[in-house]
């Protein structure tokens, strides 16, 4: 039995959204002012959504939980707003293009002075740097001649205390090491290869599928996978996957021949349980980032930090995660590149029923 539950109701069609994107991009491009003299700059394939960060955490999963990222974040001030649209900087497949505006140790204090104007008050930055030069403060950071405001407000490695729970009990585990294929079983060891740290899968002619299976089971969880797609593929992952049934899947891969974008759930390969229909949640250029929640009997998935929905599903309640490229995907310069595979264990009901008991126990 299949019971869905879209995250949203949308009326609105893929011209609707396209357009409503396509004005979203403009308008901030022009706010930072850089649609004027640049009418010859090669344009993206897919432009960047305004969607406040979710974008960024496509690669840079954990700014999100970051001091100075969740901080800003609150009262609405995004990546964007220091770092520019950065929109090469997301679409270089090298990783190496920066972002259109970086801050170097002497440009720190003049770039928080622009919101922060209290900063700019030359008689109270003088009392406090005499108050408290060379003393402790109580978040531990020294104040010098020489100290900025990240020293002791926080920098892109400074992680917030404040943490979920959830997160600092059970930990991103990361599935592939980016040197080789250890901790899985492939079925065509010559269909998948590692390179640059990056796992690559090309399609096989003479099999069904090449497939890479997880030695370990899982339960509750949940599942990140970082993909990026060249030419068409057909690839998806198994979620408890068991020894001789497949389990549910989601999509990782879409070749057109089938319904349904990265995202979407299958109650087994040939029948859609939840279909992501939404062209603007993908990015054909650059990196994807698939979010999948694995909980007790229903699915969850998200897209690049979008939600596309969930299902509940019947089907085996642990097994192993495995991801799957069919032989039929596109043609022979086809291939599909994962840069992370993480997941998180989480804790089942039967788990803290059974701690619960352990307890009482004598």
């Amino acid at each position: 039995m299949i019971k869905i539950q879209n995250s949203k109701r949308r009326s609105r069609t893929a011209d609707s959204v396209s357009i409503l994107g396509a004005l979203a991009l403009v308008a901030l491009l022009q706010t930072w002012g850089v649609c004027g003299g640049h009418e010859d700059r090669e344009q993206p394939k897919q432009p960047a959504r305004a969607d406040g960060n979710a974008l960024c955490y496509t690669c840079h999963l954990g700014l999100q939980y970051e001091a100075i990222t969740a901080g800003h974040a609150m009262p609405g001030v995004m990546c964007m707003s220091c770092h520019g649209p950065s929109v090469e900087h997301m679409h270089d497949e090298m990783q190496v293009t920066k972002p259109d505006r970086l801050f170097g140790r002497g440009q720190v204090n003049d770039m928080c002075s622009a919101c922060h104007e209290g900063h700019t008050d030359v008689a109270r930055v003088e009392a406090f740097r005499d108050e408290w030069l060379g003393k402790t403060r109580p978040n531990g950071r020294v104040i010098t001649k020489t100290s900025i405001c990240t020293d002791c407000h926080g920098t892109h490695n400074y992680i917030v205390e404040s943490r979920p729970s959830a997160v600092a009990e059970s930990p991103w585990i990361p599935l592939f090491n980016r040197s080789d294929l250890q901790g899985w079983t492939a079925s065509d060891a010559a269909g998948w290869s590692v390179k640059a740290a990056r796992l690559t899968a090309v399609p096989d002619p003479s099999r069904k599928r090449t497939s890479l299976v997880t030695e370990d089971e899982y339960a509750d969880f949940q599942l990140s996978i970082t993909f990026r797609a060249h030419g068409p593929v057909q690839a998806w992952a198994s979620l408890r996957q068991g020894k001789d049934t497949g389990g549910p899947s989601v999509t990782i891969g879409d070749s057109g021949m089938s319904p349904g974008r990265p995202g979407s759930i299958w109650l087994s390969e040939k029948v859609p349980a939840l279909a992501n229909l939404r062209e603007d949640t993908v990015d054909r250029v650059a990196w994807n980032t698939l979010l999948v929640e694995a909980r007790q009997n229903q699915y969850s998935t998200w897209l690049n930090g979008e939600e596309i929905g969930r299902v509940r599903l019947d089907g085996p309640a642990r097994g192993r995660i495995a991801v799957h490229l069919a032989a039929y995907s596109g043609n022979q310069d086809s291939s599909l590149q994962i840069s992370e595979i993480q997941i998180k264990r989480l804790e089942s009901p039967a788990e803290k029923k059974n701690e619960s008991t352990s307890g009482d126990a004598p």
